[in-house]
């Protein structure tokens, strides 16, 4: 009986090792929604894992993608950014001041009003300048007097607002936060080749199943690729024009200190730094500073990486920092 009871138990140990390292080396993905916007985790188990290792990973992003929303989504109603926003609650999380903070410190490097306090005047000119021929300068006006970061103010833990009709949107900047999060939370689990997407933002370390860098589509109306490993991306921006009915192109980017569309020929501006929140700032704040300023931002600082996609003469042309290396006519190496 003992023998019987002996060979049991190493049988059990045995197929307890054969499970535990099922998933080890393979690459895994995960999806689900932060923000609003979808996520997608791809992933390279370590060597020994238990077999829970698929579905704990699942569960974390989870657990992370429901703490951040209850911060920051509008799309949750209970969230504190709701709560500031009707003025029901001005006290924040860290995660919330985090993202704001980064937000005006780099509006006052770069000079950029940003756009996370714009939506009035967004549902104003309505979805891709839908409404610009009903649109009137009283209109404009009379929400230029509570939008513009300089109505927000930080004190410890609270948001004050200059004006109750103020509003607040992180989520440009928010979903670069979110991607950070999910990176550290790879990192606990010792994963050390991941790519994680949300929305037009990216973090990536290691490789991907080839072996090569990860390989990130900037836009799906281009064909330009960025080939990446151990850095962040930011995409602010599109290819795309629109008209307004005296069939002027005008981007879909509203300025907000003239609570009008930018007209500036800078289209797209993609950012690679070694956090995605910072590489997100950025991206937006070049779309609110415009061609000339965001180039001469950049000579001045030249640690970031980037690159910015324009318009002349009706064709799409591209600027490059100097420390992103063309690998042919649409692919680069950062």
């Amino acid at each position: 009986m003992k023998k019987y009871l002996l060979f049991f138990i190493i049988t059990v140990s045995f197929l307890t090792v054969l499970v535990s390292c099922s998933i080890s080396g393979k690459y895994k993905t995960v999806k689900g929604i932060v923000l609003g916007y979808s996520y997608q985790i791809v992933y390279q188990a370590p060597e020994v894992v238990p077999w829970t290792f698929e579905a704990d990973i699942r569960r974390s992003a989870e657990r992370l993608a429901k703490k951040i929303d209850e911060s920051m989504s509008l799309y949750n109603t209970r969230s504190a950014i709701n709560a500031v926003n009707n003025n029901r609650n001005f006290t924040v999380d860290s995660m919330f001041l985090t993202v704001l903070n980064t937000a005006v410190e780099y509006a006052q490097k770069t000079g950029s009003p940003l756009n996370i306090t714009i939506d009035p005047l967004r549902k104003l000119w309505g979805n891709n300048m839908g409404n610009a021929d009903k649109v009137t300068a009283q209109d404009v006006e009379e929400i230029l007097h509570y939008s513009g970061l300089d109505n927000i103010c930080v004190i410890g833990d609270r948001i004050s607002k200059s004006d109750p009709r103020a509003q607040l949107n992180l989520n440009p900047v928010a979903k670069g936060y979110a991607a950070d999060m999910m990176s550290k939370m790879l990192n606990e689990f010792q994963i050390e080749n991941f790519l994680i997407e949300i929305g037009k933002e990216a973090v990536c370390r290691g490789v991907n199943p080839s072996g090569t860098p990860w390989r990130i589509i900037i836009d799906n109306a281009s064909q330009d690729v960025i080939y990446l490993t151990d850095k962040a991306l930011s995409v602010s921006g599109n290819f795309f024009n629109y008209k307004d009915p005296t069939k002027k192109l005008l981007r879909d980017v509203i300025d907000p200190r003239t609570g009008y569309p930018f007209d500036d020929r800078l289209l797209c501006a993609l950012v690679i730094m070694d956090d995605c929140l910072t590489a997100s700032v950025l991206s937006n704040a070049f779309l609110t500073m415009g061609m000339d300023k965001s180039m001469q931002y950049l000579s001045e600082n030249p640690g970031i990486q980037a690159l910015l996609f324009y318009s002349e003469a009706n064709e799409v042309k591209t600027f490059s920092t100097k420390n992103i290396l063309p690998r042919n006519e649409i692919q680069y190496f950062p």
